[in-house]
């Protein structure tokens, strides 16, 4: 029988998830701090260009590697008791699956070089596909860690891989001049310190093949990779609109890099945030969920989504507050035309936080099959908005980059206006829950943000005003955001993110 944490009591589970919330929310505020810091090392000495080939090359590595993989390790984390046959059984067929995502990576690649019009697809394409092999050896092993909950080890494995990654790249960008092939190697020295660091601390080896009971496992595994699929395609059906339409040109494939960036940068604070939720939320609630007791499920829950609304409302507005800044001195002078970009990315942020820990509810409460519906819908959605908003900035907006805001805003309007309110009311009714209680508990969070933001816009004119240098704006600007937000909303953000991690939190 695979290890379970230590007690199977409500409390005992609850206390470990608590634990491990401390552990991974630490890794992922580090890992952020360090993808930033590269990032604005490697902007300088990889081009746009590059940037946007490979942002074009990542969708077809990730959705294969997503179908193939992610719902089987959901699975394997789902479910209440699972003994080593089965776990070898998974084993074996997740890493089968993985060779033939990799071999549709390069389909992919080879398929969509004509059609995007960039040559070099292919053979990036080709160079990205084996991490998706070496990174089937090590979904297993993580399932593992996270059935046990010892989450926090998983944490310091990932960033120790994520750091490493980061050195090789730098130092072959800076000192190689390996460009693009910088970032590939990226990924492959993150992926091989992730499968030993795993292997070497899950303690469990598979067997040999054999035929075990996995029926309702790839069963309950494929709902959930078709929804993450989906899901995936729709939050990139802005970047594939952008590849179709003007992937073909230099000047195309710049805009591209820009965008998806900068789209990058709207999600360092979401994934700061949402990355240890999730990690610590989906096996957390399963676990809970095996033990029947729906109060503290649903208790548990609250304080999650609670976590993430009281954390990225501010970072939306703050972010948006700061834009041109922040562009300027992440990418230098050459990158200042995107700040209307991620100016049209900022509001979303809150709002694509609360929306993607949606999955992780679902999925402990055994409901990935409602969870597939839903991301269809979202999907079409997306894409619609994207299409929308192409070709709506292109007549409207500046005639260079107009295409690229035009798309940011239909991104960010839709799951404003059309996704957030149905889906979160679809999602909480799953377990019993309501969206109103958990709105009225983030309106105070919300009037602290945009006093916050006000705050912080008076600040920033009042310094450029002056003659302040615009790294010495920044910093004062996010300084006074968080000191202001932290005095206003303090009530909170005692209550919904400090009592989280140190386990007091109240229903």
């Amino acid at each position: 029988m695979a290890e379970q944490p230590s007690g199977n009591s409500a409390k005992a589970i609850s206390t470990k998830v608590r634990s491990g919330m401390r552990a991974v929310t630490v890794a992922q505020v580090s890992s952020q701090i360090l993808t930033i810091c590269a990032l604005a090392i490697l902007l300088r000495y990889i081009s746009k260009e590059a940037f946007g080939i490979f942002g074009m090359a990542l969708p077809l590595l990730t959705l294969p590697r997503m179908f193939a993989t992610l719902g089987i390790s959901v699975a394997t984390v789902q479910k209440d008791s699972l003994d080593q046959s089965q776990l070898s059984a998974l084993f074996w067929l997740t890493n089968v699956l993985s060779v033939i995502a990799a071999v549709v990576t390069v389909l992919l690649g080879w398929a969509l070089t004509g059609v995007y019009g960039a040559s070099q697809l292919l053979s990036v394409c080709g160079a990205l596909a084996g991490t998706t092999i070496l990174a089937g050896m090590s979904f297993t092993h993580q399932s593992v860690l996270e059935r046990k909950l010892l989450l926090g080890r998983l944490a310091a494995i990932r960033i120790a891989g994520q750091l490493i990654g980061l050195v090789a790249a730098i130092t072959t960008a800076v000192i190689l001049d390996w460009g693009i092939w910088a970032l590939v190697l990226q990924q492959y020295v993150e992926w091989a310190i992730v499968v030993l660091g795993c292997w070497f601390t899950a303690g469990w080896k598979p067997n040999r093949p054999e035929r075990a009971k996995i029926g309702s496992l790839v069963k309950f595994g494929g709902y959930y990779s078709t929804s993450s699929i989906v899901f995936y395609a729709g939050q990139n059906a802005d970047k594939v609109v952008l590849s179709v339409l003007l992937g073909a040109t230099k000047q195309g494939r710049e805009l591209i890099g820009m965008y998806s960036k900068l789209y990058e940068v709207m999600m360092k604070p979401v994934q700061l945030v949402t990355n240890p939720t999730t990690q610590v939320m989906l096996p957390g609630l399963s676990r809970l969920a095996a033990t029947k007791d729906i109060k503290t499920l649903q208790e548990l829950a609250q304080s999650f989504y609670r976590f993430v609304g009281v954390l990225l409302i501010p970072a939306a507005v703050g972010l948006y507050a700061v834009a041109p800044d922040f562009v300027e001195v992440l990418g230098g002078e050459d990158w200042t035309e995107g700040a209307s970009i991620l100016l049209a990315l900022a509001p979303v942020v809150a709002v694509h936080g609360l929306i993607n820990i949606n999955g992780s509810l679902l999925a402990a409460i055994g409901r990935a099959d409602q969870l597939m519906k839903a991301a269809i819908v979202i999907a079409l959605l997306q894409v619609q908005g994207a299409v929308a908003g192409f070709y709506l900035g292109k007549q409207f907006l500046d005639p260079t980059t107009g295409t690229v805001e035009g798309v940011a805003v239909g991104y960010s309007m839709v799951l404003i206006m059309v996704v957030f309110a149905p889906y979160m009311i679809f999602s909480l009714s799953m377990c019993g829950m309501r969206l109103k209680p958990l709105l009225v508990d983030l309106m105070h969070p919300l009037a602290a943000a945009m006093l916050m933001g006000l705050n912080v816009l008076f600040l920033r004119g009042f310094l450029l005003g002056r003659g302040w240098s615009t790294p010495a704006v920044l910093l004062l600007s996010v300084l006074m955001g968080v000191v202001c937000y932290a005095a206003l909303a303090w009530p909170k953000v005692k209550r919904d993110v400090i009592g989280l991690l140190k386990g007091t939190v109240a229903s």
